[in-house]
């Protein structure tokens, strides 16, 4: 009868065998045997995966006139050879956005503005805000640009407002050096004017009255995209927001309408930057 240790031995070879997984070679008329992981043989050719240097999975061929012999899980080691999977890339992201810059009104202005403010009249700030869905090479949401400016005239102070909400489709290219990529946008939307006139009195109340009106508006722009990571984007936005307010109402300080207004500009240029996060 074997001993109690020899059964044991037994045992570990038997089922440690189980576990052990089978690499190929590839024995060629010239060089060293090739330990790989064989995935197809046809007529002509062997094909085969190999571990590089470098730790990387290399996928080659070689032509069966080169090769003294071949085997398949010729060698019993741990390291076989496997398939490696790229990450599985997220196929829509959510997005946020909040950019700023220079803004400059266009169209015709009032008669009555004086030359040397219609630079100081003309030209502000704007602020925009972005949410919305992104896919590979596209996306939509939903806009929000204001365009603000603030002068004097005639001892009255001026502020004009002239906000744009709209639904809006972005596309951009496929990256150039996984690095940089460019964009455009087109939206549609409505477009709200204001312009307060505040005048300060040194004897009497303060005295405000503003004008107000809405219409439709069109967006269009587009976008030099830095793509920093997978999920932060900047861009550099150049775009064009038009449209004209046909009319709209003069409301004195208790919001009563005293007046009306015609066909005022509501377009702008817009030059800025903006910060897009992806989620």
């Amino acid at each position: 009868m074997l001993p109690l240790k020899t059964y044991f031995l037994i045992f570990v070879l038997f089922f440690s065998s189980k576990f052990l997984f089978g690499q190929d070679y590839i024995l060629p008329e010239k060089g060293d045997t090739i330990k790989c992981y064989i995935t197809k043989i046809k007529r002509d050719s062997v094909y085969y995966k190999f571990r590089a240097s470098d730790n990387s999975i290399k996928d080659t061929s070689i032509s069966k006139g080169s090769i003294k012999t071949y085997d398949i899980e010729y060698y019993e080691v741990y390291d076989k050879i496997v398939e490696e999977k790229p990450p599985k890339e997220k196929k829509a992201y959510f997005g946020m956005a909040f950019g700023t810059g220079w803004s400059h009104r266009l169209g015709k202005l009032d008669s009555s503005i004086p030359d040397d403010k219609e630079s100081e009249y003309s030209n502000g700030l704007y602020l925009r805000g972005q949410v919305g869905l992104y896919f590979k090479n596209v996306g939509f949401g939903l806009m929000l640009n204001q365009h603000q400016t603030h002068t004097v005239l005639s001892g009255s102070n001026v502020t004009t407002k002239i906000a744009f909400i709209a639904p809006f489709f972005e596309a951009r290219s496929n990256p150039i050096n996984d690095v940089i990529a460019l964009g455009g946008y087109l939206a549609i939307g409505r477009l709200k004017f204001e312009e307060k006139f505040t005048t300060s009195q040194v004897y009497g109340p303060t005295s405000t009255y503003s004008g107000k009106g809405s219409s439709t508006g069109l967006g269009l722009g587009g976008s030099f995209i830095l793509l920093l990571s997978n999920n932060f984007n900047v861009l550099v936005d150049a775009g064009i927001i038009t449209g004209v307010i046909p009319e709209g109402d003069l409301l004195d300080n208790s919001g009563n309408i005293v007046g009306s207004f015609s066909k005022e500009s509501a377009s702008t240029f817009n030059l800025g930057i903006k910060f897009r996060l992806l989620l």
